[in-house]
């Protein structure tokens, strides 16, 4: 990680203790279960900002309608509907609905409970995901049992 993206994931933690003083907007997911895929689809409404979860696992995102300011730690930038990509894991992001926005995120699993999902592919802190990684990324000894 360089020291600009450890600013950014700096300052969306930030961003994020702030907003929890705050009075909080109540956002309902709409979940879809189909073929291995979950996909979950937010409405934000206009003048709203969050704060995302920390996923462990790459995805596909869509924003079907309107318009939001996003803040990562790779630096700002806004989002106009239509739009699709890709988000790597260990993404935190930020954002601010400068107009209505509807977003979804698809993820590729066979789990059709949204706590076992959120189990699987969400981190609730960096160190978290930092283990998780190593994990993932650690190396393995290859045995030749054929001498």
């Amino acid at each position: 990680m360089t020291t600009l993206q450890k600013v950014g994931r700096d300052k969306v933690l930030a961003l994020e203790k702030v907003m929890k003083e705050h009075p909080q907007v109540e956002i309902t997911a709409v979940e879809y279960f189909c073929g291995g895929v979950y996909a979950r689809e937010i409405t934000i409404p206009e003048g709203v900002a969050l704060v995302g979860e920390i996923h462990l696992k790459d995805q596909i995102n869509v924003v079907s309608k309107g318009s939001i300011k996003i803040v990562t730690e790779d630096g700002e930038k806004i989002i106009d509907a239509p739009a699709t990509f890709i988000s790597k894991a260990g993404v935190k992001r930020a954002g601010y609905a400068i107009t209505e926005t509807v977003w979804t995120e698809f993820i590729a699993t066979e789990l059709t409970n949204e706590d076992d999902i959120r189990q699987e592919f969400i981190a609730p802190d960096y160190e978290t995901l930092d283990k998780q990684l190593e994990k993932q990324y650690e190396p393995t000894t290859r045995i030749d049992t054929h001498n």
